[in-house]
């Protein structure tokens, strides 16, 4: 049985005018059968797919993936990426929120 492909996931909740999003941050390492490859980050909300984004394009094992990707979650880079394609998202994706701040 191949290991788990998910190094890191995350909820993160971002408020858009005036609309709350929930959107799911997801590093995946996928089967290494193929020897070192890099990591991906997914993103979703409520099951839709938003965006596929390789943040580094260097080959690494999976332990070393993990590594940067934890750093990576850290490190503010994933909220920052969020929030600067959140609106795209709602735009193209016609992303709904999950709430409304009041």
């Amino acid at each position: 049985m191949p290991p788990n492909p998910f190094l890191v996931e995350r909820d993160f909740l971002i408020e858009q005018d005036g609309a709350i999003y929930r959107i799911t941050a997801k590093a995946v390492y996928y089967d290494a059968s193929f020897g070192e490859q890099p990591y991906e980050l997914v993103f979703t909300s409520k099951g839709q797919d938003l965006e596929l984004y390789e943040p580094n394009k260097r080959r690494c094992s999976r332990d070393e993936a993990q590594v940067a990707a934890e750093n990576l979650f850290a490190s503010g880079f994933v909220e920052a990426h969020i929030k600067a394609n959140l609106k795209d998202w709602i735009f193209l994706k016609t992303l709904s929120p999950d709430s409304f701040k009041r």
